[in-house]
């Protein structure tokens, strides 16, 4: 038995009717009619009742053995409670596995997605003690209220609630992101030098993203949220905002999807990623970086469009989608002694710190930064989010101002050091990862190799893993940074 998770689409009608009524005849007393009343519904009732699981502020996922519907679960924004959350249901030949916790897990995930949610609700009949055991064995807790049944107000159900703790990222959320980007995002090759090796005094794998789609990791964050969006989300647009990256892995996912992506961008873009973003099919909108509040812009753009934020970085789907890319390097490489790790807004070492710290406890997590964008070092050593100029570095991936509050919660409490590059040392990073290695990095991609090349945050003897980030640059850029008048670090 292989069961899969899915959003229902409005086609999906019969099939979702279908699964109520054996909801309805299995669980009475966890909906607001009866089974009675639910087959005296016209098909045109059942297609408007459908409706609800696409709409805006509402999410639904069913579960699917082969052609049947076996589970569902679903969740709608409520203007005064917030999130709340409708009941699972598992069919009866399907109870005793995981496909309760998956359905719950999924809706989860979804709800820590929305703005300003910080928890949810849920209703459950008093007499439903089956179900008040399943939301408590998962975090629910009774709050006291107690509420009149629908269909017979001298019964009442309980109210429940779950808190969203942080820091709010877990493995199950980056497995459940390796299975929604699996044979789309590349599985990218774990590459190893033996000059590499014998300079550094350590068994280095490089993790190199620069060989994943749009020449970077952020396809697998991009991907992951996008993916998961409704046809209603997607018809509507999406918005992201992005030194290029992050644009490319917006505007392609979104290009997959069938949606139009708007992309705010620096005006100070390197012109291959905005013509590679242009390239995907989306409309590109430039600011300036020194001036403006990209954020505020994004956000003015999207409220008047009506499109969907997809941010860099502050998201939870994006986090775990970009934890893939350390799931991936655990399985090639093994156990490791050391994880190096570039760190710009943080959502990549959120996602691999979680995993690490989840698979491989004693694996040192290390960040790298470049020495003009240390936003994250200072950070951290503040104990609070710590604001800095905007970085005027060569690593424009990595040119964070102040680190994610979302990836802050995480990064705080699992990343064990921070480490910085210089602009000179990422240019032998560059040179080295061309002449040793024969790959093209970008600097931001660079930033870990030059760790490893000028011993920072490892030690000789261990086995280190490094993830290179990227390779989006073009052919004019390359040769400006690694100019024989540019400074170059001595390796």
């Amino acid at each position: 038995m292989t069961v899969t998770l899915h959003r229902p689409v409005e086609a999906d009608w019969e099939r979702w009717r279908d699964l109520r009524l054996r909801m309805l005849a299995d669980t009475p007393h966890a909906f607001a009619e009866t089974l009675d009343q639910a087959r005296r519904h016209t098909p045109d009732d059942w297609r408007f009742r459908c409706r609800r699981t696409w709409e805006p502020g509402s999410f639904t996922v069913v579960a699917v053995d082969g052609d049947d519907w076996v589970g569902t679960m679903g969740a709608f924004t409520d203007p005064r409670d917030g999130v709340f959350l409708v009941s699972v249901f598992v069919d009866p030949s399907h109870r005793g596995g995981d496909v309760a916790d998956r359905l719950l897990g999924a809706v989860l995930r979804w709800a820590r997605t929305r703005p300003g949610v910080d928890g949810m609700l849920l209703h459950v009949h008093e007499d439903n003690g089956r179900a008040q055991a399943f939301y408590r064995r998962r975090g629910f807790v009774d709050t006291g209220t107690r509420i009149p049944y629908n269909l017979d107000p001298s019964q009442q159900e309980l109210e429940m609630r779950v808190t969203f703790g942080e820091p709010g990222l877990e493995l199950d959320d980056v497995l459940d992101a390796a299975r929604q980007i699996e044979g789309v995002a590349h599985r990218t090759p774990v590459l190893t030098s033996r000059r590499l090796d014998a300079h550094a005094g350590s068994g280095v794998f490089l993790k190199a993203e620069n060989f994943q789609r749009v020449g970077a990791f952020k396809f697998r964050g991009a991907y992951n949220v996008v993916s998961r969006l409704s046809r209603a989300e997607l018809d509507r647009g999406v918005l992201a905002y992005s030194s290029g990256n992050h644009a490319q892995a917006v505007a392609l996912s979104a290009s997959m999807m069938g949606a139009d992506a708007t992309i705010v961008m620096p005006q100070d873009t390197p012109p291959a990623k905005v013509e590679a973003t242009r390239g995907y099919g989306a409309e590109v909108v430039f600011y300036d970086r020194y001036t403006q509040d990209r954020v505020a812009l994004g956000n003015s753009m999207a409220a008047e469009r009506g499109m969907t934020i997809v941010p860099p970085y502050e998201h939870h789907g994006i986090m775990a989608g970009q934890g893939t890319a350390a799931l991936e390097l655990f399985s090639q490489a093994g156990e490791l002694d050391t994880l190096l790790v570039p760190i710009g807004g943080g959502g990549l070492m959120a996602g691999s710190s979680t995993v690490s710290r989840a698979l491989h406890p004693g694996t040192r997590v290390v960040g790298v930064e470049p020495e003009l964008g240390d936003d994250t070092l200072r950070s951290l050593r503040a104990g609070r989010r710590e604001r800095i100029e905007v970085p005027r570095t060569i690593a424009d991936g990595s040119a964070a101002e102040i680190p994610g509050e979302m990836t802050f919660a995480v990064n705080s409490r699992r990343v064990d050091d921070i480490v910085l590059v210089s602009d000179a040392e990422l240019r032998a990073a560059l040179i080295y990862a061309f002449d040793v290695l024969k790959i093209v990095l970008e600097p931001s991609g660079a930033c870990t190799l030059a760790a490893v090349l000028f011993g920072k945050g490892v030690e000789r003897g261990q086995r280190v893993g490094a993830i290179l980030s990227g390779g989006n640059v073009g052919v004019a850029r390359f040769r400006e940074l690694t100019a024989p008048d540019q400074a170059v670090e001595k390796i």
